[in-house]
């Protein structure tokens, strides 16, 4: 069989037929049976069709995504058949096809057919990757360094480009088990080659693209998602030099109105956050097993480096900032609503993360001073402010309305409680505490549909004691957070409040044992009545319904 315009009109026929609604059952099995002979049993006038399909200008998004699901299952399953000729046959038309206008005409598509146009690629990177020269991997990295300055005209290629990388990341990570071992290892080893050529393009693209976010926003998001994926398995050595410069730029990006790109750019920070916590810990199961590792040089605490590090993440003008923008983004009741998207969503429960992150790295970087006599008066000083700090934005964050924000907030708080007691030796700090664990602990009661109107609501609206109208406002809030995440009440109870209780009794029982602990009670020792308040808590909570 040979490629006729014939049968390209049959094809095209054929595929439109299969998904349309109108058509009997037999005329879609009949299509579905010539269009599954015609893969199976020829390729390479498949990948022609295919080809040409992609060519067309007027075509149906369904002819696209057809095409390159055709391109995409020879390359996966008869690519191992094709003679080599043919190989490269493919491989030419396809980077053809990136490299032309075409392309941009298909990105002007849904997003699951530029994806689809990625995993192609992905696929041939798998299935070449044994070449010793001119490799798929090798022409990706080629063509983004010949990207120099981000234009209309190579913005959708540039974009293609970083799918790929991306998809190929989450290949030899997240799916690494769908891989063969061996071909595992020589795509990585390929990639180790030019690893820093990928990176240091990868950098400057972000920076570049920090100038122009609103006019580029999918592809800067697509940008920060791709360099996301280097930062969760390449080793840190690799980003250390430029770590500084790394989190300067990510906080950048957080800070634009856009919440894809916030919600990108938390991704980036707290893969930074994970890679010093794993090299911290790696550090310390070293000292662990070889005292002479402990008293080396690589393993001297680097106090300016720390400083500079903590100075980002738990500076004043950064927790300004996740309070400005993601904590308390209005007082509007109305204007909460039409802020509560599943992007905001997404970048809360980050930030919950981020927070429970930051507080193992806080607690390590505690436990690692114990044991080094550091000379540095004014960054031990430092580190103990910057702590402080923190620890005041979580009591903040306890009553904040959306539960799960909230429970993170009590779970970081139950790591100092449990591994660094002597911070929390504060009558302030226990008495607030102990004030946000009662307000949390108040079920909240899915509102009847009347009762907004009712003479109770109209009360507490209009009343002038502050306490019950903050208590009202809260509880507002709390039903926007809860209604986008649950259809009922029972359902809210029963999947998540029950959970956070519990997590709650965890924490007071926690907190309990302060008391009893020989260093924080000659500290504590005019709080009767804040143990005598515990005591009464962990009563409530066990009684209550």
């Amino acid at each position: 069989m040979i490629y006729t315009s014939e049968l390209f009109e049959k094809v095209i026929s054929a595929v439109l037929c299969s998904f349309n609604s109108k058509t009997t059952n037999d005329e879609k099995q009949n299509a579905l049976k010539f269009l599954d002979d015609l893969k199976e049993n020829q390729p390479i006038l498949c990948s022609t069709i295919s080809f040409e399909l992609l060519k067309q200008t007027t075509n149906q998004s369904i002819l696209y995504h057809f095409s390159l699901n055709l391109l995409e299952s020879i390359i996966k399953h008869k690519w191992n058949i094709l003679k080599l000729d043919e190989r490269n046959l493919i491989k030419k038309e396809l980077f053809f096809i990136i490299k032309s206008t075409y392309l941009n005409q298909i990105f002007m598509n849904p997003i699951h057919i530029r994806n689809c146009l990625a995993k192609c690629l992905v696929e041939m990177i798998k299935r070449d990757c044994f070449e010793k020269v001119n490799t798929t991997l090798d022409e990706m990295i080629n063509m983004i360094q010949g990207i120099t300055q981000i234009q209309d005209n190579n913005s959708n290629q540039l974009e293609l480009i970083l799918l790929v990388f991306r998809f190929l990341n989450e290949e030899l990570t997240i799916y690494a088990q769908s891989i063969q071992a061996q071909r595992r290892r020589q795509i990585l080893n390929q990639i180790q080659k030019r690893l820093n050529d990928i990176l240091s393009c990868l950098i400057r693209i972000s920076n570049d693209l920090l100038t122009v976010p609103e006019q580029h926003e999918r592809l800067t998001q697509t940008c920060l998602l791709c360099v996301n994926s280097f930062l969760t398995w390449v080793e840190y050595n690799h980003f250390e030099q430029c770590e500084s410069f790394l989190c300067e730029l990510f906080l950048k990006f957080f800070q634009l109105n856009s919440v894809k790109l916030r919600h990108a750019s938390f991704e980036c920070l707290l893969s930074l956050v994970n890679k010093r916590l794993a090299r911290r810990q790696l550090q310390q199961q070293q000292q662990q097993r070889n005292k002479r590792i402990a008293s080396s040089a690589s393993s001297a605490l680097n106090c300016q480096q720390e400083k500079l590090f903590l100075n980002y993440f738990l500076g004043d003008n950064t927790l300004e900032m996740f309070y400005r923008l993601l904590i308390s983004p209005t007082n509007s009741i109305e204007e909460l609503r039409a802020i509560v998207t599943n992007d905001h969503i997404n970048c809360l429960k980050m930030l919950g993360q981020f927070l429970v992150k930051l507080s193992n790295y806080l607690l390590q970087l505690f436990q690692q001073l114990a044991t080094k006599s550091i000379d540095d008066n004014d960054f031990l000083t430092f580190v103990n402010e910057r702590t402080y700090s923190f620890l005041q934005f979580l009591l903040l964050l306890n009553q904040h309305p959306f539960h799960l924000l909230s429970l993170n907030s009590y779970q970081a708080l139950n790591l100092f409680i449990i591994r660094q007691t002597t911070l929390l030796s504060n009558e302030q700090f226990c008495l607030k505490l102990i004030f946000n664990l009662k307000q949390s602990l108040h079920r909240i009661h899915f509102p009847s549909s009347s009762s907004s109107s009712s003479p109770m609501t109209t009360t507490l609206i209009d009343n002038e004691n502050e306490i019950l109208k903050t208590q009202y406002m809260h509880n507002q809030q709390c039903f926007i957070y809860v209604l986008f995440e649950y259809d009922s009440e029972e359902q809210f109870f029963w999947k998540f409040f029950s959970q956070y209780r519990s997590e709650l009794q965890k924490l007071i029982k926690s907190f309990i044992g302060l008391f009893f602990s020989e260093t924080v009670a000659g500290k504590l020792y005019e709080l009767d009545c804040c143990i005598r308040l515990e005591i009464s808590l962990y009563l409530i909570l066990n009684n209550s319904t």
